[in-house]
């Protein structure tokens, strides 16, 4: 279960660490 929960945990990070990027890659395109 605790190993089920920080997979789970590390996953989202890895997600939201991925979105941040795309994000910021698309305003960087939209800038120049």
């Amino acid at each position: 279960m605790v190993l089920f929960l920080s997979l789970q945990l590390g996953y989202q990070t890895v997600l939201a660490q991925k979105l941040e990027l795309l994000s910021v890659s698309q305003i960087e395109k939209s800038v120049h």
